[in-house]
């Protein structure tokens, strides 16, 4: 009988020690969500932070460098837009940097078009798109 009394302070201890867990968490909970706008605007500020430090790691192991980005010219009573186009062992970032081709692009004032051409295995079509990366 002494076993069993025992067990059964032991259940309740228990019960309480469970209620008393659910209380302090409860406000915890209480205190935590009156901190929502903060907790809510940290967490996307670490989101974009973690953003900008996956892209620099992602540029760094690409060693990848900013391209250089000016206005365009006005060339007077010329059609041409006035911009050009200066790519040096340019590879596209979405495909594998050991198997991707770089690729040289250099269009200058005069020049109004660019014609790629070539046999149908995928190099003009990542050209366009490395191209189009950079505009």
């Amino acid at each position: 009988m002494a076993v069993v009394e025992l067990n059964n302070q032991y259940r309740e201890l228990q019960l309480a020690e469970r209620d008393e867990e659910r209380r302090i968490l409860a406000h915890l909970s209480q205190e935590i969500g009156s901190f929502y706008a903060e907790i809510l605007e940290m967490v996307d500020t670490i989101a974009r932070l973690d953003l900008v430090f996956a892209r620099a790691k992602y540029a760094n192991e690409m060693a990848a460098i900013e391209p250089g980005l000016l206005l365009f010219r006005t060339t007077g009573k010329s059609s041409h837009p006035g911009s050009t186009i200066r790519l040096y062992g340019a590879r596209h970032p979405l495909l594998d940097p050991q198997s991707v081709v770089p690729i040289d692009v250099e269009l200058d004032p005069h020049t109004y078009a660019l014609i790629i051409t070539g046999p149908n295995t995928g190099g003009k079509t990542v050209t366009l798109k490395t191209i189009g990366c950079w505009l």
